[in-house]
């Protein structure tokens, strides 16, 4: 049970957690980006 317990904070400091935030900014991040350009493309 320890072990367990011990083993999930330890793969959140190794830069999952991180990573995966990332990830999903980044998705989000490009995914507003493309609505705006298609906006800008039909406006223009």
């Amino acid at each position: 049970m320890d072990k367990v317990y011990i083993d999930r904070p330890s793969a959140c400091a190794s830069g999952w957690c991180f990573y995966i935030t990332i990830a999903v900014y980044g998705y989000l991040w490009r995914l507003s980006d493309l609505k705006r350009l298609q906006i800008e493309r039909i406006a223009a």
